[in-house]
């Protein structure tokens, strides 16, 4: 199943849970109406008042005939009574079932809403632990001093390298569980960043999903992010110095003022995405999909960009070039820029 169906299927569940009490309600109301037309003859009752007749004999007292065996003489009178009984209005209705669905649709918030906050415990608890474990692996297995030392990381190849698998296991599992929850993927991220797993330890990020993270000056050097997906992501001034970012998903990224220094971006797609005031220097962009990106004011000396393509790229005068033979390499070229450097 795609990624894209998946998420709409998600979202289409959320919205059962938002409006499942509206739509109890509704159902309730329609299914009374032919309740209301039965039970009230005037249906709504609007401009259907009825009259109910009733004969009444008054009386009257001692005047002459007719005689009682005790001797009264008494008279009767009779007459006619009509009392006016209003029809059923839509009041009346209201009335009727208007109690019920208060309760009904208040409890369906309160179940709503404490689901929603069980939902929210239960990931808060699948985050903490996985805060939790990668800790005590990283100190149990003292996995960094193991990395920072070639001897100790050649002596305990087969420890590191299962300590490694183990956290790319857990790592790709717990970011299964949050593919909507950007705010928790972005926690999950700088956890990696600033417990050195991503630049020291060289943490296996290859493929996981970090798209709409919000990040701003993190250290993600030397970073193993090859065919990860950082899709309309928020990356601020962050360092991805010799970063392996090999078939990378960056389209629609905001990467103002990031580092790519001798970064590998062979095969990226960049396509969209803000690299105002980025650092390019020596990276090789060779294959990357660079259309419709913003380079103004960035920084691409000695960068490759053989079959790059820059159709549509915004450029100014602060953008720095490589050779223009390395720009001729690519395809699509602007004629402005053609034009600026002579091609």
């Amino acid at each position: 199943m795609s990624t894209f169906l998946r998420r709409s299927i998600r979202k289409a569940q959320r919205c059962l849970d938002e409006f499942g009490a509206a739509l109890l309600i509704a159902t309730v109301v329609v299914a009374a109406l032919p309740l209301t037309i039965g039970m009230w003859p005037g249906g709504w009752g609007v401009g259907s008042d009825e009259f109910q007749v009733f004969r009444v004999r008054d009386v009257i007292g001692p005047q002459g005939n007719p005689k009682r065996d005790d001797g009264l003489v008494v008279s009767f009178q009779d007459r006619v009574l009509m009392i006016e009984i209003p029809g059923k209005s839509v009041w009346d209705f209201v009335g009727l079932i208007g109690a019920p669905l208060v309760l009904l649709f208040l409890g369906a918030q309160i179940q709503s809403s404490q689901q929603r906050r069980d939902v929210e415990a239960a990931k808060e608890d699948v985050l903490q632990r996985y805060f939790d474990r990668m800790s005590d692996l990283l100190i149990d297995k003292d996995l960094m001093t193991i990395a920072k030392s070639p001897a100790q990381k050649r002596e305990k190849e087969k420890l590191y390298e299962a300590s490694k698998d183990i956290i790319r296991a857990r790592t790709l599992s717990t970011l299964r569980r949050f593919e909507e929850d950007v705010d928790r993927k972005t926690s999950l991220l700088i956890f990696l960043s600033e417990s050195e797993m991503i630049s020291t330890l060289r943490a296996d990020l290859c493929d996981m999903d970090f798209s709409y993270v919000r990040i701003s000056n993190a250290s993600f050097e030397d970073g193993n992010f090859a065919g990860a997906s950082f899709q309309s992501a928020e990356l601020l001034y962050v360092e991805f110095q010799r970063a392996d970012l090999t078939a990378a998903k960056l389209g629609k990224s905001s990467c103002i003022f990031s580092n790519f220094t001798e970064s590998n971006l062979c095969a990226a797609d960049l396509s969209k995405s803000n690299l105002k005031g980025a650092l390019l220097c020596n990276a090789d962009l060779e294959a990357a999909n660079l259309s419709r990106a913003n380079l103004k004011e960035a920084d691409m000396t000695g960068a490759r960009l053989e079959k790059a393509d820059l159709a549509k790229i915004s450029f100014d005068s602060e953008t720095i070039w490589p050779a223009k033979e390395e720009v001729a390499k690519a395809k699509n070229i602007p004629s402005e820029l053609k034009e600026k450097l002579g091609l």
